[in-house]
């Protein structure tokens, strides 16, 4: 997993706006990593007030949504785990600022659970941490996935870590 880590932070770097990369077992079974993202300018402060050219300039925030996945695919068993949400950055003051998550378990054949918080590592670098648990219905078997994504005052994210453990 951390090789498929490695590859869409890479990607994300170079400046692709989506990543995908997986890995096939020798039973035809399969894990997946991938990001997307997009990006807003925000003119206005919280309030919603227009402010003047020369905050916009040094001063403004910008927004900025991302999406983070990783997923196992099996023989008739798939389930995936998203964390997606937004973050604002400031890129002058060095700051992120209101973070928000939204994470998404599926798979049909799974009773599911999630918890995810964030995390502030500093002023300018918060983490979303994320860790799904799913549980098959009809066979035992459970898995528990992991997905930790840095927001970054320039205006960046990568995934920290991915993981599907059973």
């Amino acid at each position: 997993m951390n090789e498929l880590v490695r590859n869409v932070n890479k990607d994300l770097s170079n400046g692709a706006s989506s990543s995908l990369e997986s890995y096939k077992f020798e039973d035809g079974s399969e894990v997946y990593v991938g990001v997307e993202e997009k990006q807003k300018d925000s003119s206005l402060n919280q309030s919603n007030q227009i402010i003047s050219f020369k905050a916009i300039n040094s001063g403004s925030y910008r927004t900025k949504d991302y999406q983070a996945y990783v997923g196992y695919k099996g023989p008739g068993f798939d389930f995936k785990h998203r964390v997606s949400g937004t973050f604002q950055y400031n890129k002058t003051k060095k700051v992120v600022r209101n973070v928000t998550f939204d994470p998404q378990l599926s798979g049909t054949f799974y009773s599911k659970s999630e918890k995810t918080y964030v995390k502030k590592h500093n002023a300018g670098t918060h983490f979303v941490n994320s860790t799904g648990h799913f549980t098959a219905l009809k066979v035992f078997a459970q898995y528990t996935t992991k997905i930790k994504v840095a927001c970054i005052y320039n205006g960046t994210f990568n995934v920290t870590e991915a993981r599907v453990v059973k």
